[in-house]
């Protein structure tokens, strides 16, 4: 899921910033092991500080979570040096010191949805299936 959320976003940022030199975004697929995470938050401290302000944004909150903690574990503080989001407002989003900046989706929907498609495919082998949108919405706390 993660990938396809990565995959998704790059997508996305590539078309919204087509052709404008001013907007600089890079995307990173960090991984999945803990160490290749490390890695890139290694690499990140020594990047810090940065000439203009910046912010890494996490395809899962529990990933922008795990950042802030490694990060601030070496002396870095979130916002004032880098800025971290997430994506899925879990619970514990709005307990990390500072509070995580996250875009929420409405999970219930998602579920039903995607049941409503495995039924289809269960109902009939040769469906194919539809690309679905859900809406989001971004919750601005402290961490940007």
């Amino acid at each position: 899921m993660d990938y396809s959320r990565w995959t998704g976003a790059r997508e996305m940022f590539e078309e919204l910033t087509a052709g404008n030199k001013e907007k600089k975004i890079r995307l990173i697929n960090i991984g999945e092991p803990q160490i290749t995470r490390e890695s890139f938050y290694q690499q990140l401290l020594r990047q810090i500080p940065f000439p203009t302000k910046t912010a890494a944004f996490f395809l899962s909150d529990y990933f922008a979570i795990e950042a802030i903690s490694y990060l601030g574990s070496k002396g870095i503080r979130v916002p004032a040096d880098l800025g971290i989001a997430g994506f899925d407002d879990i619970n514990y989003a709005h307990l990390t010191v500072p509070k995580l900046t996250t875009i929420h989706q409405n999970m219930e929907r998602k579920a039903e949805l995607a049941v409503t498609e495995l039924l289809s495919a269960i109902q009939n082998p040769i469906y194919i299936g539809k690309g679905v949108l859900l809406d989001v919405m971004l919750i601005a706390r402290d961490s940007i």
